[in-house]
């Protein structure tokens, strides 16, 4: 297994409430408008994506991990979340199909070409939100840094066409891509 993939084994240290004091529940509700189509990219055990759930009409969420969405699905899928096993690049979903994008610390898993992919998906007006680890980060928390990407990644969306506000916040940095 790669050393910056989330170990399917340690699945419940994910579902710790202690992570909404890096990324608060309103953050990502502020994001979402009643009846959103939302594609949660590298979901893991749903912790966000119920989140998600409580607003959005119907939320796909994306694992490469079978073992991953096996978790979500012991733990109970939302009645609007449709799980789908793959990687970032290859979606499976039609062009300008998704309101909103979140990929929360998991943008450090993925290949060059999903950059592409969230362009592809995403709806004309759509939203693309990024929350993750920062190669900044001092913190021994998250990834090794050399995985790492840092606000600048922001730069692989304005290529795209996208109007993005970044910033760095702490251990972590946040792209917000329209």
């Amino acid at each position: 297994m790669n050393e910056h993939i989330f170990d399917p084994e340690h699945a419940e240290r994910l579902e710790d409430e202690s992570r909404f004091d890096d990324l608060p529940r309103e953050d990502i509700l502020r994001m979402i408008d009643d009846g959103d189509v939302v594609l949660d990219l590298g979901c893991g055990t749903g912790f966000y994506t119920d989140v998600m759930a409580d607003k959005a009409g119907k939320v796909y969420a994306l694992d490469f991990s079978g073992d991953m969405l096996d978790y979500y699905r012991e733990k109970g899928v939302p009645e609007n979340v449709e799980l789908i096993n793959s990687e970032a690049r290859n979606t499976g979903l039609e062009d300008d199909s998704i309101d909103v994008i979140f990929s929360i610390t998991t943008l450090h898993e993925f290949s060059e070409d999903a950059f592409d992919e969230m362009a592809r998906v995403v709806a004309e007006d759509g939203t693309i939100f990024v929350h993750d680890w920062s190669a900044r980060s001092e913190s021994s928390r998250g990834p090794p840094a050399e995985h790492l990407y840092t606000a600048e990644v922001s730069e692989r969306f304005s290529q795209r066409g996208f109007k993005v506000d970044s910033e760095e916040k702490g251990d972590f940095f946040r792209v917000t891509a329209r």
